[in-house]
């Protein structure tokens, strides 16, 4: 992520895999959302109202709604959904299972009709679904904040270690226009595009101007390469001087 002659800063793996837990997690949740909203779809082609474009249901906002209509519909249908989802939820936990499971077994364990069975598997989903969903935002969020800390804590080792450095000025919003990495037959590096934006490199450059304040200067790239930069030279290769020389870093 930053490097100089002599040392670099790297995002540590302990902490990239909070980064992946959270991904995980999410794509679990994500995974049975597309199975709840095909589900749904099917059991409303029995009643009066047929609703389509459920696959259109993408926003945040969207699912929350969605997860709220299946409350009221099991308390519709069951009376009390949350007096049924407590009897439930100590029934699997003194077996040790997870809290979700399909209409069919929900039906067997309430020994009632069909209707009540899938109003009931509404309202475990809708649970399950909120539950997995806050998971994920607390997951990145204490990603987020051991992050910053060991970008901070890297910051100031760099600004007790060196007088000035240079970083390259370069802007997030072109990077995106830049053509997508690829490995020997057009195969996207999905991995290396994930700890790239996990690793958030700009990130650490506005720490460190933060901590560095005017000793720590950017500098355009392709200029710098040319060995040109507002009508002054500039090295590709910044050494490290003497102690009461200006000491140099590039840090990318």
């Amino acid at each position: 992520m930053a490097h100089w002659p002599g040392g670099e800063v790297v995002v540590p793996n302990e902490i990239l895999s909070q980064h992946e837990h959270a991904n995980s997690i999410e794509s679990a949740a994500d995974k049975a959302f597309e199975k709840a909203k095909k589900r749904l779809r099917l059991w409303m082609r029995g009643g009066p109202h047929r609703l389509t474009g459920w696959h259109w249901i993408l926003r945040d906002r969207d699912r929350a709604a969605l997860r709220r209509i299946c409350i009221e519909y099991a308390d519709y249908v069951l009376g009390d959904a949350h007096a049924v989802w407590c009897r439930w939820k100590k029934h699997r936990k003194e077996r040790g299972l997870d809290l979700y499971e399909e209409p069919r077994a929900l039906r067997r364990w309430l020994g009632s009709d069909q209707q009540e069975a899938f109003a009931m598997w509404a309202y475990v989903w809708a649970r399950k679904d909120a539950h997995l969903q806050q998971l994920v935002a607390d997951s990145r969020r204490r990603f987020e904040h051991r992050r910053e800390a060991f970008f901070r804590h890297a910051a100031i080792r760099v600004a007790t270690e060196f007088s000035s450095i240079t970083v390259d000025d370069y802007k997030i919003s072109e990077m995106k226009e830049l053509p997508e990495i690829t490995l020997p037959g057009d195969i996207p590096r999905d991995r290396a595009q994930h700890n790239a934006q996990a690793a958030a490199p700009g990130r650490f450059r506005e720490i460190l101007r933060e901590v560095m304040g005017p000793r720590c200067e950017g500098v355009n790239r392709e200029k710098r390469e040319r060995g040109t930069c507002q009508g002054e030279n500039i090295r590709t290769s910044i050494d490290i001087e003497t102690d009461e020389a200006t000491k140099g870093m590039a840090a990318e």
